[in-house]
């Protein structure tokens, strides 16, 4: 049984992942600014306690900051590899670096295409250990047969799904999925319920059977990834 179902984004969802396209290409921009101005490397949001995060190989933060945390090198050998400062109490640093973080923390939100959409969280996802597929269009999670010819996935990398291994069981968030074509079109990935149903029908979308998504897939990988450059991709995503 599929675990996944398939449309094509347009009206009201395709408009909607413009909304959350937009507002994570805005929170990217207020960090970046917010790190070149003071010479950091991230800039973490936060409505109490914002602070930036600086790499001593890279560059220290103003000598008047309040260092908040010290990360040392996994390897034990005691090297800092990250500072976590905050500007001084009651400066214009601390007033800017508030302000925003305001702005980035309100626009999280619409980073998310269950909220813009309004449906809703989508269901936890409960996997066995072992490895799960890390592509976009796929028809389940976990990987039975990762070095077989007969897989039947896509060849796109899914931006949703960090995870590609567990030595034990484990439960994560399953969210809608969505993936912009250079031709413009956009898809989104639905969660499927135990009898093989989206969970949740996008509004103006159109289902796209999983055959044609494969097909579709290809398309857009060669695309972006012409016949001449395929020594370049990963054989097995």
């Amino acid at each position: 049984m599929e675990e996944y179902s398939f449309f094509r984004a347009e009206g009201k969802s395709y408009e909607a992942i413009q909304t959350v396209v937009s507002a994570k290409s805005e929170i990217f921009r207020l960090s970046r600014k917010a790190c070149d101005r003071f010479g950091a490397e991230d800039f973490v949001a936060d409505k109490k306690s914002p602070s930036f995060r600086f790499s001593p190989s890279q560059g220290m933060p103003p000598q008047e900051w309040i260092v908040k945390e010290e990360r040392l090198h996994a390897s034990g050998r005691g090297d800092i590899v990250s500072i976590y400062a905050v500007p001084p109490k009651g400066s214009a640093e601390e007033d800017f670096t508030n302000l925003v973080s305001q702005m980035m923390v309100e626009l999280e939100p619409l980073t998310r295409l269950e909220h813009v959409l309004g449906c809703g969280n989508m269901p936890v996802k409960h996997l066995p250990a072992g490895r799960y597929i890390s592509t976009f269009v796929r028809n389940r999670d976990v990987d039975d047969n990762p070095m077989g010819s007969t897989r039947n996935i896509g060849l796109l990398k899914d931006a949703f799904n960090s995870c590609t291994f567990s030595s034990a069981p484990i439960s994560k968030s399953n969210p809608l999925a969505f993936i912009e074509f250079t031709n413009g079109e956009c898809y989104i990935r639905v969660p499927n319920d135990d009898k093989g149903k989206p969970v949740f029908t996008p509004p103006d979308a159109v289902r796209i059977d999983y055959d044609e998504m494969i097909r579709l897939d290809k398309a857009e990988h060669n695309r972006r990834f012409p016949p001449s450059d395929w020594h370049v991709t990963p054989r097995f995503p």
